[in-house]
């Protein structure tokens, strides 16, 4: 991904580490969003859903974006 010039829209955003798995007790990241670097400037949000409708849905909470 980096050699193809793409950046981690979560990380863009945040420091935090962003746990995604398991939803039981997160403590790693197994979701991403990549975004070629050119347009890393439209990134207006990338945030964990990490809701109680999420935890049941499945295993790991989904990333949203709002990319413009």
């Amino acid at each position: 991904m980096i050699e193809a010039r793409y950046v981690d829209a979560y990380r863009l955003l945040h420091s935090d580490p962003g746990y995604t798995f398991p939803t039981s007790a997160p403590n790693i990241r197994l979701d991403y969003l990549f975004t070629p670097a050119a347009f890393q400037g439209h990134v207006r949000s990338c945030e964990v859903v990490g809701t109680a409708g999420a935890r049941e849905a499945s295993d790991h909470f989904p990333l949203l974006a709002e990319v413009v």
